[in-house]
């Protein structure tokens, strides 16, 4: 049987669609220095937007998995623009190409946890259109080499179907989720500051009943993960926040926001459950 291979669709217009420029680039964008962090790192949030907006902010999040043990999978979770059919939508690919070469999808991890569960469709035709999960993969290309992919779009919101999907890569300790997310949208800058600061606050304090769309496009699956994340054994770090006029001109009068953040486990901690 011929595997399935997923192209990249959105070269050339989120990120470079030559491979030595898109190298160049992610070299750049991923020459952060980060802190030294207490703890393992169980999830984080990146931005999808272009890399000219917020691939810095990217970087700084991915550049944290450095000095990590490497995980055996990373599951993606990323909203849905594309207004299709609801629920959590996987895909059939064996592959995901990027410039750079391509990502093998842990079709195990599917065909063992989410093989028959009426809340999770295949959806091949909106994965191809959506980027948000695609521009994630040249960072993880970067950051994480050949470790396989998961990706899941999610575009309707029921909290006990959520944390169902998840408990398996919540329950692996060998699983890294990534959320895929930006944060407000077109906001003038004086209200852009105070949500970025207003959001940052709602997520280092992981409460999850005031994270809205409002506040970031991948609520979600940012929601499902903070639901399973117990504070007692968890804890939000907060690495970047920016706004889309910061890298970029363009626009102005109306920002996006854009956050790095880690999910970490608390040193000591007996039990991440």
């Amino acid at each position: 049987m011929n595997a399935s291979h997923r192209s990249p669709q959105h070269q050339g217009i989120f990120y470079p669609a030559e491979a030595a420029v898109l190298q160049q680039q992610l070299d750049y964008l991923l020459s952060t220095d980060t802190t030294a962090l207490n703890g393992n790192i169980k999830a984080l949030i990146a931005p999808h937007a272009a890399y000219d907006y917020s691939g810095r902010i990217a970087g700084q999040a991915y550049a944290a998995l450095r000095e990590q043990p490497v995980p055996r999978r990373l599951v993606i979770l990323a909203p849905n623009h594309q207004n299709t059919v609801g629920g959590a939508l996987i895909c059939s690919h064996d592959y995901w190409a990027t410039p750079l070469g391509e990502l093998a999808v842990d079709r195990a991890f599917i065909r063992q946890h989410w093989q028959n569960q009426s809340y999770i469709t295949v959806d091949n035709a909106t994965h191809q259109a959506e980027y948000s999960i695609e521009v994630q993969l040249p960072f993880i290309q970067q950051a994480l080499p050949g470790v396989p992919i998961v990706p899941v779009l999610l575009s309707a919101d029921d909290p006990a179907q959520i944390r169902q999907m998840l408990r398996p890569a919540w329950d692996d300790d060998h699983t890294l989720i990534i959320i895929s997310s930006d944060l407000y949208h077109h906001l003038p800058r004086e209200a852009a500051l105070k949500a970025g600061l207003h959001i940052a606050r709602l997520i280092e304090n992981n409460d999850a009943e005031n994270i809205s769309v409002e506040y970031a496009c991948g609520h979600i699956g940012l929601r499902g993960v903070m639901q399973l994340a117990i504070p007692e054994h968890y804890f939000w770090h907060t690495l970047a926040l920016q706004h889309s006029g910061q890298d970029n001109r363009f626009n102005a009068a109306s920002y996006v926001g854009y956050g790095a953040f880690l999910l970490m486990h608390k040193t000591g901690s007996t039990s991440g459950r």
